[in-house]
């Protein structure tokens, strides 16, 4: 039964998640798990820190089969929503208008994302990357709810 057909009942969907087989599974890797994939090729074990916000879009991009993993070059112009430079430009700055770019420059890895400080793009701050008003010497990292994962 869906969400809906149960009439959005909420104690409903929430009694079949955690009473799901899923949901009681431990997430402690056993001894015999270990042994059998010590290097957790078969991805039996998770990390319980989330990636960061540039290596998030990387890895879907990379998934995806559009990720463009060519070296050097300008930066890219990615996606962006509309008239989000507009508000923080200076008048006559180079950066007042965005120009998003086109074809497999979309695709490029964020190391190559041409950023402005001043206006993030929402992906950006949607993952916790830093603002980049200022310098940030270490990360926040942010855990998942499943305890006992490897920390990587």
């Amino acid at each position: 039964m869906t969400f809906r057909e149960s009439g959005w009942d909420v104690k409903a969907l929430v009694r079949r998640i955690v009473t799901s087989a899923t949901y009681r599974q431990s997430s402690a890797a056993s001894s015999e798990l270990w042994k059998r994939d010590p290097e957790n090729r078969l991805l039996a074990r998770g990390p319980r820190f989330r990636l960061d916000a540039e290596e998030i879009r990387d890895n879907a991009l990379y998934v995806s089969g559009l990720l463009v993993d060519k070296e050097g070059g300008k930066g890219a112009r990615t996606y962006q929503p509309p008239n989000i430079w507009e508000p923080v430009g200076f008048v006559g700055s180079n950066t007042r208008e965005y120009k998003q770019d086109h074809g497999e420059a979309l695709y490029r890895r964020t190391l190559y994302c041409f950023l402005k400080r001043t206006a993030p793009p929402p992906f950006m701050t949607t993952f916790d990357a830093p603002s980049r008003e200022q310098f940030c010497t270490r990360r926040e990292r942010s855990d998942t709810p499943v305890p006992g994962g490897s920390s990587s």
